[in-house]
């Protein structure tokens, strides 16, 4: 399972602005959602939505520091609106 949980990891890395849920995800590589938290949580000390938040975050977190307009980085991160990522930012960051 490890070969599949890397290949994932590109996946959503590359395209963070998709739908990416629990339960989509663990269907696409045939396991349930219980076993994907699980080897998230061994290989990444985290479950998978946390994971993606992480990510998320990162990624937003660059895109402020290089002046990207905020419309931008909610497009770019899988928000739905900029009140969505700003909440998200700072309980994550506390700012």
């Amino acid at each position: 399972m490890g070969a599949e949980i890397e290949e994932l990891v590109s996946s959503v890395i590359s395209d963070l602005r998709a739908d990416w849920t629990v339960e989509n995800v663990a269907a696409e590589i045939g396991i349930n959602a219980r076993n994907l938290n699980s080897a998230f949580l061994k290989r990444y000390g985290c479950a998978f939505p946390k994971f993606l938040l992480r990510l998320r975050m990162k990624e937003a977190a660059r895109l402020v520091e290089n002046g990207v307009p905020l419309a931008k980085i909610v497009a770019a991160t899988g928000f739905s609106f900029p009140f969505s990522l700003s909440r998200a930012f700072k309980n994550f960051y506390g700012t």
